[in-house]
């Protein structure tokens, strides 16, 4: 249903359809904020990525976070959306294929996917474990905050995503992928995603493994163990390496997407020429980048990176999902009412911050 609303409007951008729904005031309050999402988000996956290097090579997280960060803006602005593109796909099709091997090396290790499944405990079986008891992993709140806010916002509000069905040949097209994506490469990824975990959990219990591994370094560690030769434990690194810049790149490029769609065409030069906007969008993926890593030593104080992830996303999409589920299910929803739940939305959520007794 969304897609056919941004595909034959011929936006450019996010924000710019809250414009053609409402009007300008309210497109600049939504800038805003998928411009904060968008650079937190480079700053949670910066920090990903120097905490898994961290464990890798020993290598400081903050540093390791500035080289990747460097890496992707180097070829982000050298190379634009074609790189990031082609790159993901490259990256994504490593990272199914190299979980699906730890996997399968897994079960093979242990002798068939049955005995992997029987010395996994009843709890990793299940999709929701302990639901509620741990106060840090409350089913309820990562119901709303994941399965509802975020999900709402990283597939309808998320410019780095939106550019690719945008870029569709036609909506049927687009469709076709909007389909394939929960249908398919969703359960094939979460298997892929969960496969160190389950693995390592197997193995512990069948005794192999340590009882006392920290849960951080589970992937790591059953992932070393399984390999076997370095050659292939290198390559299942690389992979997950190359997975978690790929979300870096595409965050990078939005962010100089909206930058120039929504701010400075708009505002600053509206005859701006190809070379201008293509110049900015360049200077804007360095500043994006430089932003970014800036925001990793306070993620860095978070207990764990989903924590991090969590409560950052949290504080900024609900009421940017509203807003859009409003504007686009609702005849009746007004320009006056759009900007009075984002501004209201956003200071709703910074009183909840300061005093979080009201959330009590």
């Amino acid at each position: 249903g969304w897609l056919p609303i941004i595909y034959f409007s011929r936006v450019v951008s996010i924000p710019e359809y809250f414009e053609r729904r409402f009007n300008s005031q309210v497109r600049r309050w939504a800038t805003a904020l998928i411009l904060i999402y968008l650079i937190g988000y480079v700053g949670v996956n910066l920090f990903t990525m120097g905490k898994a290097l961290n464990i890798l090579l020993g290598w400081p997280i903050f540093w390791s976070a500035v080289m990747v960060a460097t890496i992707s803006a180097v070829y982000v602005t050298a190379g634009g959306q074609t790189s990031v593109i082609m790159t993901d796909l490259f990256q994504g099709v490593m990272l199914l294929a190299t979980g699906g091997v730890i996997l399968w090396m897994g079960a093979d290790y242990l002798g068939g996917v049955g005995d992997l499944w029987e010395n996994l405990p009843r709890g990793h079986r299940t999709a929701f474990p302990s639901f509620n008891e741990d106060p840090a992993f409350n089913g309820v709140g990562v119901f709303w905050q994941d399965a509802m806010a975020n999900t709402a916002v990283f597939y309808f509000l998320n410019q780095g995503i939106m550019m690719r069905f945008m870029a569709a040949r036609s909506v049927d097209e687009g469709r076709k992928a909007a389909l394939f994506v929960p249908l398919v490469l969703m359960p094939v990824a979460a298997c892929v995603v969960a496969s160190g975990g389950w693995v390592g959990k197997a193995l512990e219990n069948a005794g192999v493994l340590p009882g006392d591994m920290d849960p951080a370094q589970v992937f790591f560690i059953a992932a070393e163990f399984l390999c076997n030769t370095p050659g292939v434990f290198g390559l299942v690194m690389a992979a997950l390496t190359a997975a978690l810049m790929s979300t870096v790149d595409t965050l990078i490029t939005a962010i100089a997407a909206v930058v120039v769609n929504d701010i400075y065409q708009p505002y600053i030069r509206r005859d701006a020429s190809d070379a201008q906007l293509l110049k900015v969008a360049r200077i804007t993926s360095v500043g994006v980048t430089l932003l970014g890593i800036s925001l990793v030593p306070a993620f860095m104080t978070f207990g764990s990176i989903y924590e991090a992830h969590g409560a950052f996303t949290a504080a900024i999409t609900p009421p940017l999902v509203v807003t859009l589920l409003c504007a686009v299910f609702w005849r009746r929803f007004t320009s006056t009412a759009a900007l009075a739940t984002l501004s209201g939305g956003i200071f709703a959520v910074m009183i909840s911050i300061a005093f979080p007794v009201v959330i009590t």
